[in-house]
């Protein structure tokens, strides 16, 4: 029974809104709604599906439970409870705006758990009622009510579940005018309600469909619904209320999406908390967790997989949380893997240690792979009882440490250690055996200790195999191993460079063979310590180490034959040194071929000269960061530049003083220039393995404020290729628009989601589309519309994500057609996807013909196997090949490399007089599960015509930057280039040439980056007069060039001088 004034102000229903998806309902013109719903659906915590709680008056609760008893729909309902005073009620906006002569059905079935006089209470039926949704009011007219007990004659049963049906029972209102007609006293039938009011529905705004226990009820009560079922227009949709199904043996997290209290059995009921997903999963399953940061420290105390879905980069263990996190991730099981995850700054205070991976209970069969491991310790932190370590790694039987990479390691306790990889055990039956560790990247670990190393095999490890690893300054030990192992050590195939103390230091009492390694710019490059059996070195590279090549601190004589000393007359002569009691003969000539080599040099990038431009008569400061840390791992050894372009160079200083590590700041001050120019700058490094990197540029301009000015105006014929805009481009970033599926006329489905749906980030941007197929076919695209005249060549891009994991069979089909200059289809050029089921391979081939279905016959043809999940460019280049058009059909990979070229040609479609322009993109079908993403749908036309000019740019007196405004315009491409701002002018001393740099909007508008786009415009005063402008906007990925005529073109009217001051 309720009672109480039931309005409920619309802050309070914005409540609701805010727990539960609200579904679409569509009204048509005539107010009919259709509503579009499956024939069940599951609502549960992770699945609202439109519904959601809402504490109307307190106290009351609201919950997703299994039971109780049997529930007439699978296993769990909705409980609502509450106290003598409380209102809770589970709702849904869905239906807003539904006619009641238009529901054809309800039904609902409700449990009793609680007892009350008269045994009356259950849960009711609401409806916020709008008694005319014809007419102009839609303020609050209260609601209509359905209670069980005014059917059923005043009893409802307890402890058993009962099913109601309201269209045949009695309904009250609570607000004028139905309080009038049908009070609480004396209800009305649906049929009675219809003939009061026909026109009556729910509400349009904030119109709710309710369950409520509660009016207030005097003696409280705890009960349940479930198996809702509503008929519109006899299209029913059963609503099953039930709680989150557990995960088992496969558990999902999303730190953005996740909730701790779902199931984490899907992606969309993913945990929130790595540590909740580990808790729960059974031994033996999987974590799969999502791009996100996790700030959080995790413990694995059962066998699992825990891995990330879209790898270390984006999925991120970060210690900096409110809570103590000595060890980010500590594996406390066996049979456990740890993959893919970036893993980093633990907390810690007092002297405690820390660690980015610790294991060290003596368990067996651990992976731990594909992690980037950082900034474990600060370089301030003291004192700290252990160390700091990338992977602490304590007694454990079988482990494999692979394809990591950890840097940032550091404290500054001379007592303590800092380690990238450290192995140890505590006694000799309480051991860490059968290591294998490899393909691991370290760098930067430091500490003021002797104990600062790479790779550590410490005291009771045995059987542990060391390769493959790349190690590099700043660290003072590459390789160690120690005086207490208890069995072999095999160190091979590692690049080790720029350790202060040793490349590699041996201690060990076992066996040892150090085998194709390249040691280079260490202090020491190979110690053999006096407590170390006689190990073998051989086939190694131990080149350019400072002290020694390899040093022999024990009694034993060393072997040592075969290594490459750096010199081709070896140790004795102008090699790496080696010490006493070392057998180098025979040495290698040359470089051991199986050893690791850094045969790269390092890359060259920030080049910033300041100021520039500078006046003449003045000098800049040069600045660069030169790094090997991706093409060799070396340490940087020296800088130069060059002011000619790259013939002559100059050698540059390291910031810090010293070349001593894999990436330095480097700096030069050069100057002064005699005289106005634009030169180009360069700069280039060199690493320890003697490689120097590649140039990197700069345009420095020298200018004269006192030399003339420039001003120019006229018009050239822009040619072909200048304008490099797009004249079409969706990138799904705020809709979908162009596109045609089952929604306008058409097949399929194109679907906007946002980066990270199903674990696929987008190619570009914040969103890209899904598309699925239907029976008939799928998707398609007018572009910016058809053309039936040649534009000159042509190309269509879209990036799709492939992925070799789609099922045998599956498959696409995507084409690019043709207009004819009738205006009629001319011909398609058809992409085929297909994962073969044959050769189980994923295959990518090209034709003019599609089957509407997966081609199983691609490997027999020209085709191209993807074998890396990701996303690739189906690039169509329509072009004239001698008065005939051939389309080149390319497959790109993410870099913009082609993979593979489908060239098709027809005889019959001659240039110019059969074929015209672009006329579609369609995909054909779509044959894989759950669609194909697709991103960057863009068409680029070879646009020409004229372009107009007029610019004026000089120095004011004193000024630093000259002024002026320029003004490009190039209708055929719609580009209007308004200048805002300059950088410098330059004026030759012959006073026939000009440059200058300066900044301004297209068509009003900022770059893409959220900059003015930059600009650069050559005038030449001579006879003729020429005209060059470069238009474009940077970021990350470099230039992206909006327009660029490219070579000082004759003008085609107009003028422009160079005054004389």
């Amino acid at each position: 029974m309720l009672k109480g004034d039931e309005a409920v102000n619309a802050k309070r229903f914005a409540m609701l809104a805010v727990v539960a998806l609200v579904a679409a309902v569509i009204l048509t013109s005539g107010g009919a709604p259709t509503v579009h719903a499956a024939t069940v659906i599951t609502v549960k915590p992770s699945a609202l599906n439109g519904w959601g709680f809402l504490e109307e008056v307190a106290t009351g609760t609201g919950s997703f439970v299994n039971g109780p008893a049997t529930p007439p729909l699978g296993t769990g309902s909705t409980r609502l409870t509450v106290d003598a005073t409380g209102r809770m009620i589970l709702g849904t906006q869905t239906y807003a705006g539904t006619r009641l002569d238009q529901i054809t059905r309800l039904q609902y079935s409700t449990y009793r758990s609680s007892a009350d006089v008269g045994n009356i209470l259950a849960i009711s039926l609401q409806f916020d009622i709008d008694y005319d949704l014809t007419d102009a009011n839609t303020a609050w007219q209260g609601r209509l009510v359905f209670e069980p007990y005014q059917t059923v004659g005043g009893t409802v049963g307890q402890n058993s579940w009962q099913t109601w049906n309201p269209l045949t029972g009695k309904w009250w209102a609570s607000g004028a005018p139905g309080n009038s007609l049908c009070p609480q006293s004396s209800p009305c039938t649906y049929t009675e309600v219809l003939t009061n009011w026909p026109n009556t529905g729910l509400r349009s705004n904030n119109g709710f469909l309710w369950f409520k226990a509660g009016g207030p009820w005097s003696s409280g009560f705890d009960g349940n619904v479930d198996a809702f079922t509503i008929g519109v227009n006899g299209v029913e949709t059963t609503y099953d209320f039930e709680p989150e199904t557990l995960c088992t043996t496969t558990c999902y997290v999303n730190a953005a999406t996740g909730n701790d209290a779902f199931g984490g059995d899907t992606p969309g009921s993913a945990k929130k908390t790595i540590q909740a997903a580990v808790n729960q999963v059974l031994a033996g399953g999987t974590v799969i967790v999502a791009a996100g940061t996790y700030n959080e420290s995790v413990v694995i105390d059962k066998s699992l997989t825990l891995q990330s879905s879209t790898g270390a980069a984006s999925t991120i263990i970060n210690g900096n949380s409110a809570t103590e996190n000595y060890y980010m991730v500590s594996i406390e099981a066996d049979n456990v893997t740890l993959d893919g995850f970036t893993i980093t700054n633990p907390l810690y205070n007092a002297s405690a240690d820390a660690s980015g991976v610790v294991t060290n209970l003596g368990k067996s069969s651990i992976r731990i792979t594909n992690n980037i491991i950082h900034d474990i310790g600060t370089s301030t932190r003291s004192p700290v009882s252990f160390g700091t370590f990338g992977i602490n790694v304590g007694p454990v039987n079988g482990l494999e440490i692979d394809h990591n990479t950890i840097y940032s390691i550091k404290n500054s306790d001379a007592s303590s250690s800092a380690m990238g990889i450290f192995v140890w055990g505590n006694n000799t039956t309480d051991t860490a055996k059968n290591i294998n560790i490899h393909d691991n990247v370290i760098h930067d670990i430091t500490n003021p200790s002797d104990f600062n190393d790479g790779i550590n095999a410490g005291g009771d490890s045995a059987n542990v195999v060391i390769s493959n690893n790349t190690i590099s300054a700043p660290i003072k030990r590459g390789i160690a191993t120690n005086a207490f192992m208890d069995g072999d050590a095999s160190i091979t195939n590692n690049l080790v460079s720029g350790a202060s103390s040793y490349g590699i230091l041996l201690h060990s009492p076992f066996a040892q063979s150090v085998t194709c390694n390249t040691v280079t710019g260490s202090g020491i490059g190979i110690q053999v310590n006096d407590t170390s059996a006689a190990p073998t070195i051989n086939y190694n590279n131990i080149v350019g180490n400072t002290t020694w090549g390899l040093n022999n601190l024990s009694n034993n004589m060393v072997n040592a034959e075969n290594n490459w000393w750096g010199a081709a007359d070896g140790p004795s002569g102008a090699g790496d040194a080696v010490s006493d009691n070392v057998d180098f003969e025979p040495f290698r000539t040359s470089p051991s071929t199986c050893a690791p080599g850094d045969f790269e040099g390092p890359i060259t990038s920030k080049v910033v000269a300041t100021p520039n431009p500078v006046p003449m008569g003045g000098s800049v400061t040069l600045t660069a960061k030169v790094d090997d840390s991706t093409t060799g791992y070396s340490t940087i050894t020296s800088a130069e530049y060059s002011i000619d372009g790259g013939v002559n160079w100059t050698s540059m200083s390291a910031s810090d003083g010293t070349f001593d590590a894999i990436s330095e700041e480097v700096v030069a001050n050069i100057g002064p220039f005699p005289e106005p120019a634009v030169i180009e700058v360069c700069v280039r490094g060199k690493d320890a393995a003697s490689n120097t990197g590649p140039k990197e540029c700069i345009l420095l301009a020298i200018f004269d404020p006192d030399a003339g000015f420039v001003t120019g105006g006229g018009w050239i014929e822009s040619p072909p290729g200048a304008y490099k805009q797009p004249v079409w481009s969706q990138g799904f970033e705020t809709d979908t628009s162009g596109w045609f599926d089952s929604s306008n006329d058409w097949s399929g489905t194109i679907t906007r989601v946002p980066s990270g749906t199903s674990a696929i980030s987008s190619s570009s941007g914040s969103y890209h589309a899904v598309i699925q197929g239907d029976a008939s076919s799928a998707p398609f695209t007018r572009f910016d519309g058809y053309r039936d005249t040649w534009p000159g060549t042509w190309r269509a891009e879209i990036d799709v994500y492939l992925n070799p994991a789609w099922g045998a069979g599956q498959g696409f089909d995507y084409s690019v057609a043709a207009t004819g200059t009738d205006g009629n289809h001319q011909r398609d050029f058809i992409f085929h996807v297909t994962k073969d089921t044959s050769t189980g391979k994923l295959l990518v081939a090209g034709s003019n013909n599609t089957n509407f279905a997966p081609r199983e016959d691609l490997e027999g043809i020209n085709h191209y196997e993807v074998t890396t999940a990701g996303w690739y460019t189906f690039q169509h280049v329509f072009y004239d090949d001698g008065g005939v058009l051939a389309v080149d059909l390319n497959l790109l990979d993410s870099n913009g490399t082609i993979l593979f070229t489908e060239t098709r040609r027809d005889a019959s479609d001659t240039i110019p007089g059969e074929v015209g322009g672009n006329r579609y993109g369609w995909f054909t079908f779509v044959n894989v599960t759950n669609g194909i993403a697709v991103d960057n749908h863009e068409l680029f036309l070879s646009t020409s015509g004229k372009a107009t000019f007029g610019f004026v740019s000089k120095y004011q007196k004193g000024a630093n930057a000259p002024s002026g405004q320029t003004e490009f315009q190039f209708k055929a491409g719609n580009l209007n280039f308004h200048s805002s701002s300059y950088e410098w002018l330059v004026v030759n001393q012959n006073d026939s040439n000009a440059q200058f740099k300066g900044s301004g909007t297209i068509n009003g508008e900022l770059a893409p980056n959220g900059d003015d786009y930059k600009f650069m415009l050559w005038a030449g005063d001579g006879s003729p007069d020429t005209f060059r402008i470069k238009i474009w906007w940077e970021d990350t990925n470099g230039e992206h060039v909006v327009y660029d005529n490219g070579v000082q073109q004759p003008i085609g009217g107009g003028s422009i001088v160079i005054h004389k001051k």
